[in-house]
């Protein structure tokens, strides 16, 4: 098993991206759109990524009702024929206050171009108390 490096693109609640998953992005204007429809308000220009070199990795937890949750890449590992996905959700603790509009956690990381093979996510569930 190797570690496999990774630079963050994005890392935010904001947004209106109500797709929920783990995938990859591989096209540059794919990218563009996922971008551009992860900003509420006036997006800050797209994170440069060069799609000959390298592919972008989308973790993603879909709408909340509020506030007070996340979602982290934390490390990848190349197993050999898998891609694996170590990460956390974070999510809000019952009676906790928070903000309370819609929120679209998401990360998004570069790797290395590598030969198209599975994914596997191992996901951590945290509580904010």
């Amino acid at each position: 098993m190797v570690d496999v490096p990774f630079r963050t693109l994005l890392h935010d609640a904001d947004g209106r991206n109500a797709q929920e998953g783990l995938w990859v992005v591989d096209e540059p204007d794919r990218w563009a759109r996922y971008c551009d429809a992860s900003w509420m308000s006036e997006p800050p220009p797209v994170p440069e990524v060069d799609f000959n070199a390298e592919v972008v990795l989308v973790l993603a937890s879909g709408g909340r009702g509020t506030g007070g949750f996340g979602v982290e890449i934390l490390n990848l590992v190349d197993d050999g024929d898998t891609l694996v996905v170590y990460a956390v959700e974070q999510r809000l603790g019952p009676d906790r206050g928070a903000t309370q509009a819609v929120t679209y956690p998401h990360h998004a990381v570069a790797i290395a171009r590598r030969p198209e093979g599975p994914l596997r996510l191992v996901l951590e569930i945290t509580w904010w108390w």
